[in-house]
């Protein structure tokens, strides 16, 4: 595999397998997110966040 060319593709190349593993565990309902955090134009640190949510039934059900 050829080095990236691209300052995004460099980005890419540096978080994907950080990411990718955060795909091992979605939510079956629910969210995943990821923060890039820059220091002086590098990248110094990946937060990750998530939720499950469930739905309620109405209030005919409750």
């Amino acid at each position: 595999m050829s080095a990236p060319g691209t300052p995004a593709e460099a980005l890419l190349a540096k978080i994907s397998p950080d990411i990718l593993k955060s795909f091992n565990t979605i939510p079956v309902y629910g969210s995943l997110g990821f923060v890039i955090h820059f220091v002086e134009g590098e990248v110094a640190r990946l937060e990750f966040s998530g939720s499950i949510q469930k739905k309620i039934g109405n209030r005919g059900t409750r």
